[in-house]
């Protein structure tokens, strides 16, 4: 169910890196070497030390090495690190989608809901129907207990990603919310049709009769 998991793989920050027109990393042996050190560092979850090999780089004013330490950060907890470090990329190049949706992250992760949900509508600004935008923003609205707005939300992704069972999750709860127990029930029988071991839907079939 979760496509927006907080992804560290290679491929989106090779994306960043293209976005951002930074191929100085590139050209730079020692820049190469950084990141190459930093990943292998990530994947022990070595968190804080995979922040060290970017330090240098992002002092120097790379902003791919700035976004790495605000992902790193916020793998360690240190959500108002990590979200300063997005902060700073975003006020540098306001249309860098990435660091939009990765400070929404950090103010989720603190439970700053209305400064997450400003920033979701920023990304949605740059790209109208971004994925991971609108599912933060599900989550968001979720948590406020926004369940008429939650409803709507999910209804509107799910006719633009048909094939996806998470925005049917939401529209589920928001319908179990607002006491449409049919409703529900309908939204979690498609949710098993896209996502047949989901366990929340399966449980909750056997609840709401």
């Amino acid at each position: 169910m979760n496509r927006t998991s907080h992804r560290s793989s290679l491929l989106p920050l090779v994306a960043v890196a293209v976005a951002l027109s930074l191929p100085a990393a590139a050209a730079d042996p020692q820049g190469v070497e950084a990141f190459a050190a930093s990943y292998k560092l990530e994947a022990k979850k070595s968190y804080l030390e995979a922040s060290k090999p970017m330090e240098a780089l992002a002092n120097k004013g790379n902003d791919f090495a700035q976004l790495r330490l605000a992902w790193l950060a916020y793998l360690q907890g240190k959500y108002d690190v990590a979200e300063h470090a997005y902060a700073v990329v975003i006020e540098k190049k306001p249309t860098v989608l990435e660091a939009r949706l990765g400070r929404m992250l950090p103010l989720m992760a603190a439970k700053r809901w209305d400064e997450a949900i400003a920033e979701g509508q920023a990304a949605l600004a740059l790209s109208a129907w971004d994925y991971n935008a609108h599912i933060r923003l599900l989550a968001c609205e979720e948590a406020l207990g926004q369940w008429e707005a939650l409803e709507t939300h999910a209804a509107n992704l799910a006719a633009v990603f048909p094939s996806d069972p998470t925005a049917l999750v939401y529209l589920a709860r928001a319908k179990v919310q607002r006491g449409d127990t049919a409703a529900a029930r309908e939204a979690y029988e498609q949710v098993l049709e896209r996502a047949p071991a989901n366990a929340e839907s399966l449980a909750q079939l056997k609840k709401l009769k």
